[in-house]
């Protein structure tokens, strides 16, 4: 449950920190796309897809598990 909460921690603040780097070197920018808002993008994306995929599918998977061995505790 930890590992749950500092993954959505960290996705906040580096959705924070990619709106101030766009605000900077974003696209459309003088300087053009920077590195590190090319890092943080890539970090953004995939946090984005564990916390929105991969996160849900793991609790729907422990709370099957959990109703499946429920149920074969009662059967026996």
């Amino acid at each position: 449950m930890r590992v749950s909460l500092v993954l959505v921690v960290l996705y906040l603040v580096l959705h924070w920190l990619l709106g101030v780097l766009s605000e900077r070197h974003g696209f459309g920018s003088v300087d053009g796309v920077g590195a590190a808002f090319s890092v943080v993008t890539v970090l953004v994306v995939g946090l984005r897809v564990t916390v929105l995929v991969v996160m849900p599918g793991l609790l729907a998977y422990r709370l099957a598990m959990r109703l499946l061995r429920r149920g074969a505790d009662t059967e026996t």
